[in-house]
């Protein structure tokens, strides 16, 4: 009975995911051709928070009614801290639509968007790597988060000269919260790690 609790908690984190993925592609599409997300897009990030917090409950129900122990109670916390992550990723993403009205359209500066899908590569592998519980999967994305990290550090270092372009501005903006959906998918993936001390 208690894997019927851990799938529907499973189920949560993958509708997450999904509803996150599509914000990753609204995006994307932002920064390559200029394309303002609707309304659709603030709905999915209310959907992220509504399904964070039953992802909470159903994790506590679990421990509560079935009172695993050992192994079990260490997923039943990975995937609160899951959903928790999605939410984040969704926030950030947010973040980049708004950086797009405010900083003016994205398109037009010609940004690189190679970074923003890498961090969308690395929150699904993350997602599939704790779903599945497959540390070699998880590996991969830690492994990512490397470059996420040298593209943000050459992001910043360009606004060093006494002279910063409105590009590279918006690009180390842009840099800074690819970077921490990076983050983000990496303790995703940190989460099949087993507990230290």
């Amino acid at each position: 009975m208690a894997e019927a609790a851990v799938d529907k908690i499973r189920g949560f984190v993958e509708r997450i995911h999904s509803h996150v993925d599509y914000m990753f592609n609204d995006v994307i599409r932002l920064v390559e051709e200029g394309v303002e997300p609707g309304e659709e897009f603030e709905r999915r990030l209310m959907a992220v928070e509504e399904l964070r917090r039953a992802t909470t409950i159903e994790t506590l129900l679990l421990i509560a009614r079935w009172q695993p122990l050992g192994r079990d109670l260490a997923r039943a916390e990975g995937y609160i801290r899951a959903a928790y992550d999605l939410f984040r990723i969704a926030r950030y993403l947010r973040e980049i639509v708004r950086l797009n009205s405010v900083a003016g359209p994205l398109v037009e500066l010609g940004l690189d968007s190679a970074p923003l899908k890498k961090a969308k590569e690395m929150v699904g592998t993350a997602v599939k790597a704790l779903l599945e519980e497959n540390e070699e999967l998880g590996r991969l994305v830690e492994d990512a988060d490397k470059d996420i990290d040298d593209y943000y550090l050459h992001a910043l270092k360009k606004l060093s000269g006494e002279k910063i372009s409105r590009r590279d501005a918006v690009e180390a903006l842009l840099a800074r919260h690819v970077e921490r959906i990076a983050d983000h998918a990496t303790y995703l993936a940190k989460l099949l790690e087993p507990p230290t001390g």
